[in-house]
């Protein structure tokens, strides 16, 4: 068998930049006044690719004013100032964020001053470029109907940017949601799909992704159908019809499971379980208020899918639940306050209601078990933006946090509210134990608040005014005044 080697262009320009950073000698000291005084500085590494963190070690004199200026020669520029130790010493660390393409040789300049004395040195370290990576789509929901819950789960490298469009025929967007890949790498993206249709229509799935100057993109596609008509949410104008009002009888539940399931097994299956997650989340928001005067409970529906094992046993499921869905919706109309937060611990979810109807749902996370998120009916008594949190613990507490500042806090209790956290990554259930990951600077739940994705802060900032009612479920019973903040 023979082997072939081969070099690119771009490896040969990096070995040959290494080889020349390795013979670089220590780099030499200017002095801009005959008082100057010497400098040593020195790169961590030698080389460093795009998303590595570098550093450079200075060694001066005692408290003096040290900056550093970093040209990665593509138009990036890093620069810092601080004030060196007792010892003169000071270390300079930051994230290569290097953007090219190509292979580079970053230089940096060091500059001291303490007084009249004024002192400078420079150096360099080779520059990798982000590797390539890749972006890999799944469409779990390759059918739907308008208003089911959109699932996709996306595959790509750590730290990713991310962000989904849905594209319908005509190329408009009917969907955004942006996002930064965990530690593992992945997105999964569940959120219901609304669009105004006559027809089916094919929908296409874009992701894309950006790490560092580097791209790539993700394609796939699903069936979007209409509503059918027994089906259409109510557009009268009474606010609370009496629950038989609509409701779908249970033969016509059944046509209409086994047309959505198409004779295919996986299908009736999967709408199934969504129907029945449906009324079930419904329930539950209901439970909070009154839930007299419905079919049935949330276990009737949830033991109908547990026993289903065949085709027909699924599109039963999916009938049942079709057809005491209106009764259920209805009930809701008619007992819950004209606007809602239902924050479910269980789901780490929220859910955002008008006379009954939801408006918008969102994965959050919430307490920690050691400070968990109080639980019960309270409203939103102020709305500031921004804020700035200072820590109840002192430090050296394992529950202190340095001054953070916020774009919006919206409290429902004490120190518990609604609030988007920027260093946060992930959302969702296993958030408030797991956080972000156990090497992250994120690795548990919050505090006790309720930490909600910037874009869907935004959106309830601008929807719940002051007195809105908040309604914390489905977790362990945690009374105010008895938790952690």
């Amino acid at each position: 068998m023979t082997i072939k080697r081969v070099f690119s262009p771009a490896l040969i320009l990096a070995l040959l930049l290494a080889l020349i950073a390795s013979a670089i000698v220590p780099a030499s000291v200017s002095t801009a006044h005959a008082e100057g005084v010497t400098i040593f500085a020195s790169p961590f590494r030698r080389s460093v690719s795009a998303g590595e963190t570098q550093k450079v070690w200075i060694h001066t004199i005692a408290l003096a004013g040290v900056s550093i200026k970093v040209d990665y020669g593509n138009g990036q520029v890093v620069t810092a100032q601080a004030t060196t130790n007792a010892q003169g010493i000071h270390q300079f660390e930051w994230t290569a964020a290097y953007t090219g393409s190509a292979v580079a040789l970053a230089r940096y300049w060091v500059y001291v001053t303490r007084g009249a004395i004024y002192s400078s040195t420079r150096g360099d370290f080779v520059l990798f470029p982000q590797a390539p990576f890749a972006v890999n789509v799944d469409v779990q929901t390759p059918r739907l109907h308008v208003g089911d819950t959109l699932r996709v789960h996306v595959r790509s490298k750590p730290g990713v940017m991310l962000a989904l469009y849905v594209r319908d025929q005509a190329g408009d967007t009917l969907l955004t949601r942006v996002a930064q890949a965990g530690m593992g790498g992945e997105w999964y993206v569940s959120t219901p799909l609304s669009a105004t249709i006559k027809d089916e229509q094919r929908l296409q799935v874009i992701v894309t992704g950006d790490l560092y100057g580097r791209h790539a993109v993700a394609t796939g596609g699903l069936t979007l159908r209409p509503l059918p008509a027994p089906l259409s949410p109510d557009t009268a104008g009474n606010p609370s019809p009496s629950p038989s009002a609509r409701s779908l009888s249970l033969a016509a539940a059944r046509r209409q499971a086994r047309v959505a399931a198409d004779g295919v097994f996986s299908l009736a299956q999967s709408n199934a379980r969504a129907a029945v997650q449906d009324i079930v989340t419904n329930l539950q928001v209901l439970g909070q208020f009154n839930s007299s005067g419905v079919p049935h409970t949330a276990a009737y529906y949830q033991d109908l899918l547990g026993k289903a094992s065949s085709y027909d046993g699924y599109v039963e499921a999916t009938a049942q639940a079709l057809s005491d869905s209106s009764a259920v919706q209805a009930r809701m109309r008619l007992v819950m306050p004209h606007k809602a937060v239902m924050v479910s611990l269980q789901e780490q979810a929220l859910r955002a209601y008008e006379d009954g109807q939801l408006m918008k749902y969102t994965v959050i996370t919430t307490g920690r078990p050691e400070l968990p998120t109080v639980t019960g009916h309270y409203a939103i008594y102020e709305k500031v933006s921004p804020y700035k949190f200072i820590s109840p613990w002192p430090q050296g507490s394992k529950f202190y946090y340095p001054p953070t500042w916020i774009k919006y806090w919206m409290p429902f209790y004490s120190g518990y509210g609604l609030h988007d956290a920027w260093w946060r990554s992930n959302y969702g259930p296993g958030t408030n134990v797991g956080g972000d990951g156990l090497s992250s600077s994120e690795p548990t739940g919050t505090h006790g608040c309720v930490n909600i994705p910037y874009a869907n802060t935004v959106w309830l900032w601008n929807w719940a005014p002051v007195g809105t009612p908040v309604v914390v479920y489905g977790g362990p019973n945690v009374k105010a005044g008895n938790a952690g903040i």
